[in-house]
C-alpha cells in the first residue's frame, strides 16, 4: 500500500471488504471492468459519461493509495452506479442492477462505519503511469493511418492542449499534457483496431 494513502489500515481493510462483497454479489459482473463501449457498439458512451468508473479501477486506486478518505473511496463506488443510471433507461435490467448494488453498498456502509455517499464530487482522474505511456507509444506504431487520423481527431477535440499541428500532415500528441479519460479513449480505439493492418506511419509522433 502506498504511503501517500490517507486511509488507516483499518479503513483500508473496510474498503477492501466492501469491494470484495460487491464483487461477490450476483449483480456485479457488468460493473467489474471498464465499459467496452466500442465492443458493445455504444459510440455515444464517452459523450454522456464524462467520468467512467468500475470496480477494478476502484481496487487499483485503493491498492495504490490514491484515496485520502473513505468518503473519496465511496464516491468512486457511487460513481459506478450513477454512471449506469445516467446512461441507461430506468426499465433496463442493468439499471435495476445498479439500484440493487447501490442499496447493497449503502447497507454495508452503515453496518461497517463507512460514510454513505451523500454528495457528488468530480472524481479525481487517475494519472497515466510510465508503463501505460510506454505501452501506448509502442502500440500506436502498429495501427493504420485511418486509426491514427481518428486518434488525432479525438485528442484535438477532447484534449487540445495535448495536440500540436507541426505541418499539414504531421502532428505531435503529448502524453504529459493528456488527461486520463482521453488517454483511455484513444487506447480503446487502438486496441479495437489492432490486427486490421500493420502500416507504419512516419508523420505521427507521440511524445512522453
Amino acid at each position: 500500500m502506498s504511503s501517500k494513502s490517507g486511509l488507516s489500515r483499518d479503513e483500508t481493510n473496510r474498503a477492501m471488504n466492501l469491494l470484495k462483497s460487491i464483487e461477490r454479489h450476483g449483480d456485479s459482473y457488468e460493473f467489474r471492468y471498464p465499459v467496452d463501449y466500442i465492443g458493445l457498439g455504444l459510440p455515444d458512451y464517452p459523450e454522456i459519461i464524462k467520468y467512467p468508473m468500475d470496480l477494478s479501477t476502484v481496487k487499483k486506486n485503493l491498492n495504490a493509495g490514491e484515496y485520502e478518505s473513505l468518503q473519496d473511496f465511496i464516491c468512486d463506488i457511487q460513481q459506478i452506479w450513477d454512471n449506469c443510471k445516467l446512461y441507461n433507461p430506468e426499465e433496463a435490467f442493468i439499471y435495476k442492477q445498479a439500484i440493487k448494488l447501490q442499496e447493497f453498498t449503502n447497507s454495508f456502509c452503515m453496518s461497517n462505519a463507512i460514510p454513505v455517499a451523500t454528495m457528488k464530487k468530480k472524481p479525481k482522474e487517475p494519472s497515466i503511469s510510465l508503463q501505460e505511456k510506454k505501452d501506448l507509444s509502442e502500440l500506436i506504431q502498429k495501427v493504420t493511418s485511418n486509426t491514427l487520423a481518428h486518434v488525432a481527431m479525438v485528442v484535438e477535440e477532447e484534449c487540445p492542449e495535448a495536440f500540436s499541428q507541426l505541418e499539414k500532415h504531421k502532428v505531435v500528441i503529448s502524453l504529459e499534457k493528456m488527461n486520463y479519460s482521453t488517454f483511455s479513449r484513444i487506447r480503446e480505439i487502438i486496441h479495437a483496431e489492432l490486427g486490421y493492418g500493420e502500416e507504419q506511419v512516419n508523420d505521427f509522433n507521440m511524445s512522453n
